[in-house]
């Protein structure tokens, strides 16, 4: 299996978590093949991390680390999240996508809902937990959209489509919760765009794509 990390940051951002970031990636016992990391100006990173200039923060960023890939496989992380020492171990490759599950930082489990996947585009809220492992050219297929839940939304979007996606339930990040996190607080105008995405894909369908509004297909 050959994978990348791929993150954003801002400059401020990477001041305060980069070296934290680096240091967890170091740690691991398997390193990734690539860490890219897109950025709006240029970033102090080690020589081990790819740093990709991008025109806007975020979600295109995500997309634009993606895109630079050169592996078979991306794993979209934050900047702020840690890796356990075996988080590239004994991975199952025999899907398009895997669930990885985790922890969160207060000590919480953060692991993603096998059966709350399969109603995700009838359920009031995201099942999902956890982190996300995709094929790359799934990921190049559903970029992630502007919107302020773009991974829920991909989840639907892995739903609707059909992708094959395997339940990992080995720890393999940390999920750090602090104030300035965008998880961190609920906001009803993106679960409304969420909830908007989920209608359109019940009822005229929609193309995948970056953008939003969705281009309709009906």
């Amino acid at each position: 299996m050959s994978i990348s990390l791929v993150g954003c940051s801002s400059a401020e951002y990477w001041e305060r978590w980069g070296q934290q970031f680096c240091d967890s990636v170091q740690s691991m016992r398997t390193k990734p093949d690539e860490v890219i990391i897109a950025s709006l100006e240029p970033l102090d990173v080690p020589d081990f991390v790819t740093n990709i200039e991008t025109k806007e923060l975020f979600w295109d960023s995500w997309n634009d680390a993606i895109r630079h890939s050169t592996t078979n496989w991306v794993w979209p992380v934050g900047i702020d999240d840690l890796f356990e020492v075996d988080a590239l171990e004994n991975l199952d490759e025999s899907a398009e996508v895997i669930a990885v599950a985790g922890r969160e930082s207060t000590g919480a489990s953060f692991v993603p809902d096998p059966h709350g996947f399969e109603q995700i585009l009838q359920v009031g809220f995201n099942p999902m937990r956890g982190s996300i492992m995709l094929r790359r050219d799934v990921a190049v297929a559903l970029p992630w959209r502007p919107v302020k839940w773009a991974d829920w939304m991909q989840w639907c979007e892995i739903r609707y489509h059909g992708y094959r996606v395997v339940f990992d339930s080995q720890s393999r990040m940390v999920h750090v919760r602090h104030a300035g996190a965008i998880s961190m607080n609920s906001d009803s105008v993106a679960e409304a765009q969420v909830n908007q995405l989920k209608h359109w894909l019940l009822t005229v369908g929609v193309k995948p794509g970056a953008e939003w509004p969705p281009v309709l297909l009906g």
